[in-house]
Order: structure tokens, then C-alpha cells, then sequence
């Protein structure tokens, strides 16, 4: 037990160790990718967004497929968000809070109707972290700060112009907007490795359209074969066994998800003469 003396000593250690206490400084949001492409990514999970609300939803199995495609938008965006920065703000600036109505039995035009209300609100906080990108500081680690070419050609080849925001505004496509195509800015290429480029970006739209459908580490393998292939395919200084070993990778896992993955396998093998060729014409190049 404490004696006065010591009660009265502890109770004031207690009150200097609070006092001392020094209140951490919150962590500026800083972009950990080059501007141009955080700007690529989110436009195009904005033109992602506004397709959602152009499509007709008039039945139960209509609307249980939109709904999944929704919520991997939503979560897609979420993560999108996290992981162009070193902080939760721009993913927290884009849920906000939830406008859900909870309570009675709905019939299915109202829950047709709560689901895409749900778009409607977040696609103009979206719209507002789009805006705003340009404001943040870029701090890129471990990289060379160059904009990944794959993604701002998709954008340019892919996206929408244009697109209309509810309750905001129109936003342009970034590539169009500034007048440029950033892939043959970026390299010199011949027939075949446009061609090969083409197939590649084929691929990347069919491996996240299968990819809800096969076993997740096969999911998984696919992303990390295409994202190598995309990557040896634009550079000046493509890598032979890199290609291989991408290219083979995937007619594996292509053939590992059997029917579903039979459009990617056909698509695989087509690319395989290109880079061929590819391999061929760099061999050909003064170094």
C-alpha cells in the first residue's frame, strides 16, 4: 500500500508521463506511382463505373450478375486507391458513408434500384479523387518514376472519350485529353510487335474477366504471367527467356482452367509466332 508520501510521488510521476507525451504528426498522402498513370488508373475505374450504369438490369439472374460485377468494381477501386498511395485517404474519400436503406422487404426493381443509387454516389467521389491527384506530392520508391506504358495504352486504345459523372460533370479521357498516344510515343515499333501488344492487352481484359471463375492462386499466376509478358512486349530491349517463360506460363494455366480458359489459350497461341519474330527482329538490332 502506498503511504501518503509515495500515493502523492506516483500520482505525479503519472502526471509527467502524460505531459510528456508527444502527439504523432498523421502521414502526408503522397501518390507512390508517376501522376500520369494514377491518373490512367482512375479514369479508367471511372469509365468502368459509368458502363455499369448503362446497362439494362431486368431480371433476377441479370441483376445477380451485375451485382458481382459492381462489388468487384467497388472493391477493385478500393484497393486500386490504397495501393497508388501511402495512405487510406483517397480510398476513404471514395467510400465515405454508405447510403444503404435497411428494413422492410424490397421487391426486385427497388434492389435493382438501392444498387445502382450505390454507383451513382460513389462514382462523384471518385470523380473528386480523380480531380484531385494532381495535388499530391509523388514519392516513387524502388522504381524509375517512368509511367507504365501498358496502362496508359490501354486507356487510350480502350477507354471511353469521355465521361459523363451523375451529379458531376464530364471528365475526358487523360491520353485523348492531352493529345497524345503514349504508346508510339514511347517506342519504335514494327507490325509484329504492335500486334503483339494488341493481343497482350486482349489477354489482360480476358484473364479479369476469368479470373472470378478459376481457383485463385490460378488467378493469381495468370496476373503475374501477363503482367511480365506486357512488360518484356513494350520494351526496346525485350528479354528472350523472359517472353518464353511468360508466353508458356500462360498457355499452362490457360489449359489448367479448361473450357473457361480456352479464349486466353487461343489468344496465347497466337502470340507465339509474334514473338518469335519479336525475339528475331531485336536479335537483328545494333546493340
Amino acid at each position: 500500500m502506498f503511504g501518503g508520501h509515495g500515493l502523492l510521488r506516483a500520482i505525479g510521476e503519472c502526471k509527467m508521463t502524460k505531459r510528456k507525451t508527444t502527439p504523432t504528426t498523421p502521414e502526408r498522402t503522397a501518390l507512390s506511382i508517376p501522376l500520369e498513370e494514377a491518373r490512367a488508373k482512375v479514369y479508367r475505374q471511372l469509365d468502368e463505373g459509368n458502363k455499369l450504369l448503362q446497362r439494362q438490369v431486368r431480371s433476377q439472374d441479370e441483376f445477380e450478375a451485375w451485382k458481382a460485377d459492381q462489388h468487384q468494381w467497388q472493391d477493385y477501386t478500393s484497393t486500386l486507391l490504397r495501393n497508388i498511395s501511402n495512405t487510406n485517404e483517397l480510398a476513404d474519400d471514395f467510400y465515405g458513408f454508405g447510403g444503404y436503406t435497411l428494413g422492410r422487404d424490397k421487391s426486385l426493381q427497388e434492389e435493382i434500384q438501392d444498387e445502382f443509387d450505390e454507383v451513382k454516389r460513389l462514382l462523384p467521389r471518385l470523380a473528386s479523387v480523380y480531380k484531385k491527384l494532381e495535388l499530391y506530392p509523388v514519392v516513387v520508391s524502388g522504381g524509375s518514376g517512368t509511367p507504365a506504358q501498358s496502362v496508359l495504352r490501354d486507356v487510350a486504345n480502350n477507354a471511353s472519350p469521355q465521361v459523363n459523372i451523375f451529379n458531376y460533370g464530364t471528365i475526358s479521357n487523360p491520353q485523348i485529353q492531352q493529345g497524345t498516344n503514349q504508346t508510339m510515343q514511347h517506342t519504335h515499333m514494327g507490325a509484329e510487335q504492335t500486334q503483339l501488344l494488341e493481343l497482350v492487352q486482349q489477354m489482360q481484359r480476358e484473364i479479369r474477366k476469368i479470373s472470378p471463375q478459376v481457383p485463385p492462386l490460378l488467378a493469381e499466376q495468370m496476373k503475374r504471367d501477363i503482367a511480365a509478358l506486357a512488360g518484356e512486349a513494350e520494351s526496346d530491349a525485350p528479354r528472350k527467356a523472359w517472353l518464353e517463360v511468360a508466353i508458356g506460363s500462360l498457355k499452362t494455366a490457360a489449359q489448367d482452367a479448361k473450357e473457361i480458359g480456352l479464349p486466353l489459350l487461343d489468344m496465347a497461341t497466337r502470340a507465339m509466332p509474334l514473338i518469335a519474330v519479336l525475339i528475331q527482329m531485336h536479335n537483328q538490332t545494333p546493340h
